[in-house]
């Protein structure tokens, strides 16, 4: 009788671990099948650890070897199980579920991160990873520090007019965001006005027309080469050729901390228009 009891003492107390300090697992063998997972493994300390990403990833530090796996919609399978992988982390935003579902019936253990439609959405998804791989003290850190910035910020932005903006995101076709992108974010603490920010979708096909009846103030560019043709095409959206380009490569990876360099990118940008 003795040992039973003692035999339930210890079952209590691991449970109870469990539950104060959540997964216990170590992962030292993680893959990486979107630029955003990557991205956060990188902010959360996590880098020395992963071993496989996309092409399309943040290759971060030389001294960490990473093998490229494929592409994001197309990674191949037989390169990841050749890595022998812990956990496989995934984005629903690059449309992954049956990736996940195949390697899941592999017998290898994957992660599926939800898709962010804000910056609270990307916050929340940040936590949830870092809670998977054991590292949540220090992301719930970063989310803190990132909203007292993001509040400063705010604070200090004078912007009264609300220009009219239009962000592109694609060329050919050519495409914007909606109200349910984490960009339209971008705007909204910008005080910032989006022209199609009664749209409830996150990405989406216009054409020129359309747009120039919308009359914008400024047109958004990110980091992307244009030739002098192109130039002169989004010449036509803007009577003040208002046209500014911001060099950031992550400012479509939702993370919190490039969410707050992006932010940080597009003030700076506005106030010299101003």
């Amino acid at each position: 009788m003795r040992f039973l009891n003692r035999f339930f003492i210890v079952i209590l107390i691991f449970f109870n671990i469990r539950i104060v300090y959540g997964n216990l697992k170590q992962y030292k063998r993680i893959i990486c099948l979107a630029p955003s997972v990557t991205k956060s493994l990188y902010e959360l300390n996590m880098e020395k650890y992963i071993k496989g990403i996309t092409s399309y990833c943040p290759s971060g530090n030389k001294k960490y070897r990473k093998e490229i796996v494929g592409s994001i919609l197309n990674p191949n399978i037989e390169k990841i199980i050749s890595l022998n992988p812990d956990l496989v982390i995934l984005s629903k935003d690059a449309n992954m579920v049956e990736i996940s579902t195949k390697l899941h019936k592999l017998g290898i253990e994957t992660y599926v991160i939800n898709a962010a439609n804000n910056f609270n959405d990307i916050c929340t998804n940040y936590l949830y990873l870092s809670k998977k791989i054991n590292k949540d003290k220090l992301a719930s850190k970063i989310i803190n520090l990132v909203k007292k910035n993001i509040k400063n910020k705010c604070n200090t932005n004078n912007n009264k007019n609300k220009l009219k903006v239009f962000w592109i995101v694609g060329i050919s076709p050519l495409y914007t965001i909606g109200n349910k992108s984490f960009i339209n974010d971008y705007l909204l603490y910008s005080k910032t006005i989006n022209i199609y920010n009664k749209v409830n979708k996150n990405y989406f096909q216009v054409n020129l027309e359309d747009v120039i009846k919308h009359n914008p103030d400024i047109i958004v560019l990110i980091n992307t080469k244009y030739d002098t043709k192109e130039m002169k095409f989004f010449s036509k959206l803007n009577n003040n050729n208002k046209i500014i380009l911001i060099n950031y490569d992550y400012m479509f990876l939702p993370t919190p901390l490039s969410f707050l360099e992006g932010l940080n990118k597009l003030f700076d940008v506005l106030n010299k228009i101003k």
